[in-house]
């Protein structure tokens, strides 16, 4: 399905069990939506590539709309090259994400900001590899060589509490056999999808970061 990315996006969008907060939207928006002179790199973009002139969407696999196909710690791109970066849901799939995370530094210009998104209760989840999670305190960490660091979350407690029920539930139900485990848990999610809904509430509610989703980091050179 990843090959059909307007499909693929619709399905995660309605059915997938996380549910991004507005803060989270809103801060993405904003890195869509450059100004003239600006060079946004969309790196780890996958299949939800961005068609826009002065998006650079970045990946390792080369799916529809990806302009360059390379590995995140070592990309062919001149120093203080971009002016914004979108790293979204993918650290969790490298070995190393310090690597990755000094490399967005280095091409990144002086006064350029950086928008990732970081998962911390979520299922194993391969794409190829699935290797690590952060706590809030965790993400500003792996930012710290940045002159400002704001971690938010960016997915809520719901969306976390779903994913895991969808996984445990398939998993009981499927009784050992993987393909039936498969089958359950698509049609589960799409049964059970409206439950993230709540998230629209519980965001408004402190201490929705102590068992959410994921976090969303904004950083600044």
């Amino acid at each position: 399905l990843k090959r059909f990315n307007r499909l693929y996006n619709f399905l995660v969008v309605a059915f997938g069990p996380v549910l991004p907060t507005r803060k989270f939207l809103k801060a993405r928006d904003r890195f869509l939506s450059p100004s003239a002179n600006e060079v946004v790199l969309n790196l780890g973009c996958g299949p939800s590539s961005v068609v826009h002139q002065q998006v650079l969407n970045a990946d390792i696999f080369p799916f529809n709309n990806v302009d360059l196909v390379c590995d995140a710690e070592t990309m062919p791109l001149r120093d203080d090259c971009v002016d914004k970066i979108m790293n979204l849901a993918m650290l969790e799939h490298v070995r190393n994400p310090i690597g990755v995370v000094a490399e967005m530094y280095r091409v990144m210009r002086p006064g350029g900001e950086v928008l990732c998104y970081v998962p911390f209760l979520q299922p194993f989840h391969a794409a190829p590899h699935d290797y690590q999670r952060w706590t809030a305190v965790g993400a500003k960490e792996l930012f710290s060589a940045y002159s400002s660091v704001e971690v938010s979350v960016g997915a809520g407690s719901t969306s976390a509490l779903l994913w895991v029920f969808l996984e445990w539930l398939s998993t009981l139900l499927s009784l050992g056999s993987q393909k039936l485990k498969d089958l359950l848990f698509m049609v589960l999610m799409v049964l059970l999808s409206p439950i993230k809904l709540l998230d629209l509430f519980l965001e408004l509610l402190p201490g929705n970061q102590l068992a959410a989703s994921g976090f969303f980091i904004v950083a600044k050179k």
